[in-house]
C-alpha cells in the first residue's frame, strides 16, 4: 500500500495534464501503478453486509407488468429482451433465475432459418436454372469411389 501523500501527488500531477508514464518516471513507479493510484477510491470498496438482492421488489413488480403487456401484444419475451427493454443492471442469468422463481416457463427457442415464400421460390428458380445451364447431364457419370476394406486395415 502506498501512503496517501503519494496518491495526492499522483492525482495533482494528473490534474495538471501529465500522462501516467510521465508521472511514473517522476515518482519511479510503473504506469499501471500510477493508473491504479489515480483512480482508487476507498469508499467504493466497502461491502455492505447481508444478502444482495439483484432484483428488488419494485423491479419485480415492474417486470411482471412488462411481461404481461408484451405477451398480450404478441411479442415473445426472453431474458435478454427483458434486460434491454428495462435498462436493468443485472446479468441475464439473474433474470433467468427470477423467471424460474416466479414460475415462468423458460426454454430456448428452436433455431431455424426463416424464409418467406418469395425467398423459397427465388431459390428454386435460381438453382433450377443453374443446374440446367451449367451441367451437361448427358455426359455425366455418377461413380462411387469410396474404398472399403472389410478384412482390416491395409496401410493405405
Amino acid at each position: 500500500m502506498y501512503p496517501d501523500e503519494i496518491k495526492e501527488v499522483v492525482i495533482d500531477l494528473r490534474k495538471k495534464g501529465k500522462s501516467y508514464r510521465e508521472i511514473g518516471n517522476i515518482l519511479d513507479l510503473s504506469k499501471s501503478t500510477v493508473q491504479n493510484l489515480s483512480t482508487y477510491k476507498k469508499s467504493c470498496y466497502k461491502k455492505k453486509r447481508g444478502p444482495k438482492y439483484a432484483i428488488n421488489k419494485r423491479q419485480s413488480t415492474k417486470l411482471k407488468r412488462f411481461i404481461v403487456n408484451e405477451n398480450e401484444s404478441g411479442i415473445k419475451v426472453n431474458a435478454t429482451y427483458i434486460l434491454r427493454s428495462n435498462d436493468m443492471s443485472c446479468s441475464r442469468q439473474t433474470v433467468c433465475r427470477w423467471l424460474k422463481k416466479h414460475d415462468y416457463k423458460f426454454k430456448k427457442e428452436a433455431q431455424q432459418i426463416v424464409l418467406s415464400k418469395k425467398h423459397k421460390c427465388d431459390r428454386i428458380s435460381k438453382i433450377s436454372s443453374w443446374v440446367s445451364k451449367n451441367i451437361q447431364w448427358d455426359k455425366t457419370a455418377f461413380v462411387d469411389e469410396k474404398r472399403f476394406s472389410l478384412d482390416g486395415p491395409d496401410n493405405w
